[in-house]
């Protein structure tokens, strides 16, 4: 069995799923809005603890991989690094769509957009001291560190070559037969002309049109493949023209 083959993909996006029913479940309660981002609690921290370390995973078992990289252990600068020299360096430009109380775009890597330099990552840093004390930094568990943390973790695992038939099986990909059947090459984003795939990838909370994250959307743009119609309909309204 090969590296490739043996990479847990499958426990990746499980993980994702068990952590994102949690957060929906805060949700219902606690709808996301700029009133609410610093409200804390025991249960964000768990997502947040739980989708960072499961992000952390994903990003060393890739490193670890790779014929470039000799270490074993890693930090968030490594990946920094390490990411900013591989193929999906659009990562920071990438942003999802979040279905909460409004539907809004969040840019969870944007700090790293254009970065010479490793940026922090405010809700990284809120996993961090969590990590080292939740009982003195309980106030870090906020539901925008939990939200953010979900978003980074959704493009990740989009983004992760390994775990591309994990996500078509999961049911995320609204798109033709032909693509769900071989995502590697939409998921990839290795060409511009990808967005003509019209390729969303869809869980219960976050949403991603693979390939249009660079790209203009003009108010004229209908979105022409599969998808949710909550998505066709925010896709249609949205435009960055």
């Amino acid at each position: 069995m090969s590296k490739a083959d043996s990479f847990p993909a499958t426990t990746v996006v499980d993980s994702f799923l068990y952590c994102e029913r949690m957060l929906r479940d805060v949700l219902r309660v606690l709808p996301y809005c700029d009133d609410h981002k610093k409200v804390w609690s025991p249960l964000l921290t768990t997502v947040i603890m739980e989708s960072c370390s499961q992000l952390d995973s994903l990003w060393c078992h890739t490193a670890q991989r790779s014929s470039c990289v000799t270490k074993t252990r890693f930090t968030i600068e490594d990946y920094f690094g390490y990411l900013g020299s591989q193929s999906f360096t659009l990562l920071p430009k990438r942003w999802v769509v979040l279905w909460g109380e409004e539907v809004l775009q969040l840019y969870p890597f944007q700090k790293w957009d254009r970065a010479t330099e490793y940026e922090p990552l405010d809700w990284w840093q809120s996993y961090n001291k969590l990590k080292h004390d939740r009982l003195a930094n309980k106030t870090k568990g906020t539901l925008s560190a939990a939200v953010d943390a979900m978003a980074g973790l959704f493009l990740a695992i989009l983004s992760n070559e390994h775990c591309r038939y994990a996500v078509e099986a999961a049911g995320w990909l609204s798109a033709s037969d032909a693509v769900a059947y071989n995502p590697k090459p939409s998921l990839g984003e290795d060409s511009p002309s990808v967005k003509d795939n019209y390729v969303a990838a869809e869980s219960l909370l976050f949403a991603y049109p693979v390939g249009w994250s660079t790209q203009t959307v003009k108010n004229a743009d209908l979105w022409k493949g599969n998808a949710s119609f909550r998505f066709r309909h925010w896709f249609e309204e949205y435009s960055t023209d």
